[in-house]
């Protein structure tokens, strides 16, 4: 039919970082999905015939499109649940910025659909923007109960501008962590490591120093925790890797050992400790 898209997408449950670019297709395949429609089932294809329900799929496929980044930003190795919590949060704000400007009559933010109504020419029906509003709204308060505010918990700031915080009691640290905290913000040594390493390896780097190894461990402690089961996944994914028809050892946890290690493996070096010489019989 000339479309730029050969076929359709589809998702599985384990792949859903990618299930928004399943409606993005639909979207952009809508006129020949309603062809088809039309022929196997009528009743569907009255839909895309319905500015008003097309004016909705064009939202979901801009939010969606704006979640899937989110997504993936809290996948990968290194990523800490300060991070993650930041990006969270902005995600937060940004929804409810998003919902008093759709109120204002702005649709700037939703690309997609800015362009469908640019194209109908037609402004937005008050139903079709209340929709809108509610589902930013039920999103907002489905990610504060998934993610509660840390409300009353520590300020774990420190952690990750140990330069900038203000050392008090807000911290929840204690007196000999706080005046650590203080020695190490006039520490240009410590400060020049800062800027060099990453935020783990700083921490740890902390721990072999004596006069800050109390505040190193309790910053470890901190990144240390699981934000996502990235690392759990990985490791599924691995696996199924390796049990493949040929390799389909019983007992593969030596081989996903090296697999999911970050440490390069010395070769030379383990093949020389198992040199054994042939002497003549």
């Amino acid at each position: 039919m000339g479309a730029e898209h050969g076929h359709l997408l589809f998702h599985c449950k384990v792949r859903w970082l990618s299930r928004g670019s399943v409606l993005q297709r639909v979207w952009e395949l809508r006129e020949e999905v309603m062809a088809y429609l039309k022929n196997e089932d009528p009743n569907l294809a009255k839909h895309f015939q319905d500015k008003w329900w097309l004016a909705r799929f064009a939202y979901l496929v801009d939010i969606f499109n704006k979640l899937n980044p989110l997504n993936k930003s809290l996948q990968g190795k290194g990523n800490s649940i300060l991070e993650m919590e930041d990006g969270i949060q902005g995600f937060t704000a940004r929804l409810a910025l998003w919902q008093c400007q759709l109120g204002a009559g702005e649709l700037a933010m939703f690309p997609v659909l800015a362009a469908y109504q640019e194209n109908t020419g037609v402004p937005l029906r008050d139903s079709v923007k209340q929709n809108i509003v509610e589902h930013m709204s039920g999103l907002q308060k489905n990610f504060m109960a998934y993610f509660p505010d840390s409300q009353g918990s520590p300020n774990l700031q420190w952690v990750k501008y140990p330069f900038q915080a203000v050392p008090s009691l807000e911290l929840g640290l204690s007196q000999t962590e706080l005046e650590a905290l203080v020695k190490l913000q006039v520490n240009n040594g410590s400060k020049m490591l800062f800027e060099t390493i990453t935020l783990s390896q700083f921490w740890i780097a902390l721990l072999q120093q004596e006069e800050f190894s109390c505040l190193g461990r309790k910053a470890v402690d901190v990144l240390i925790q699981f934000g996502t089961t990235y690392l759990c996944e990985s490791g599924f994914s691995t696996l199924a890797y390796l049990k493949n028809k040929y390799r389909n050892r019983l007992n593969p946890q030596h081989d996903l050992r090296i697999a999911l290690s970050q440490t390069m493996p010395r070769i030379h070096l383990l093949v020389e400790n198992f040199n054994q010489p042939h002497p003549s019989h």
